[in-house]
């Protein structure tokens, strides 16, 4: 504790204990008062850790000077989430925090070669959109980019069709007795949550409530009915872009890339490359 323990005062405070701060000396040499102890304690039963020092390299941003504008940290930092394809290993790869890179599944040899394009695609475009924001970056260099990402864009239409591609499933309708069974489960939370409130409104422990027993009131019973027996809608379906690529977060970027129409069902689907091929979409500009 920090400070000096006291019994509070008044009508509403008699029974409550309070801590009167330490002004005289400062807040970190308390708590170095208060940790060194317990630190030398542990030091003496085995208890110690010491971590490694870093390499100069690692903490040279850290250490030098000035004010940090990003250009001397790595611009190629690893997001969360983000996949690659381990050639070494065959195997594809994501990266999580605190765990780095480990494998992840990928079921069948053909959607193993789409995200092996689409992961291509996500570096490619994260590294186009970097060299438009770059001062030191020419148009030839960003051509060059382009090209490549262009190239593996028309790969992978030309083999399996537009990024954006989907299919409109067709749900299996509610049973009657599915539906009762929607119905009955709903009942019984709406009692749990009423008999919950009434206990409340009593000034009892809601917690120690018992399920409500009265008549379901009929204006409660037909909706509770209503969204029992709501029949289950179609939705877009990508297979492609099912599994852990759906959590690499340059996969908005990709499909970005395409403009993409369809009928609601995903036939007769268009697609055409954005402006990104031809042009710098992110450009570098000079604050005014």
């Amino acid at each position: 504790v920090l400070g000096t323990l006291t019994v509070g005062g008044g009508m509403y405070a008699g029974s409550s204990l309070r801590v009167a701060p330490t002004t005289t000396k400062p807040l970190a040499t308390q708590l170095r008062e208060q940790l060194d102890p317990i630190i030398d304690q542990a030091l003496g039963r085995g208890l110690g850790f010491t971590a490694p020092a870093p390499a100069p390299a690692q903490v040279e941003a850290f250490t030098t000077p000035g004010l940090r504008t990003g250009a001397d940290l790595d611009s190629h930092e690893v997001l969360p989430g983000a996949m690659r394809f381990n050639e070494a290993e065959d195997r594809f790869e994501q990266f999580t925090l605190g765990r780095g890179w480990a494998e992840v599944g990928c079921r069948g040899k053909d959607l193993a070669e789409q995200w092996k394009v689409i992961t291509g695609l996500g570096e490619t475009v994260m590294e186009l959109a970097e060299a438009s924001r770059s001062r030191t970056a020419t148009v030839a260099d960003r051509d060059v980019i382009r090209a490549r990402l262009g190239g593996l864009y028309d790969r992978y239409v030309g083999t399996w069709g537009p990024l954006n591609r989907f299919k409109l499933t067709e749900p299996t309708p509610l049973s009657e007795d599915k539906i009762a069974a929607r119905l009955d489960k709903a009942i019984a939370e709406w009692r749990i949550k009423t008999g919950r409130e009434e206990a409340l409104a009593d000034g009892l422990d809601p917690k120690e409530a018992g399920p409500y027993t009265g008549s379901i009131p009929d204006e409660v019973y037909e909706e509770l009915y209503d969204k029992a027996s709501e029949q289950p809608q179609p939705r877009r379906y990508s297979a492609h872009l099912q599994g852990a690529i759906a959590r690499d977060p340059r996969l908005g970027m990709v499909l970005a890339i395409e403009n993409f129409q369809s009928k609601f069902d995903g036939s007769d689907a268009v697609a055409t490359k954005t402006a990104i091929f031809t042009e710098d979409t992110t450009p570098f500009k000079d604050k005014a």
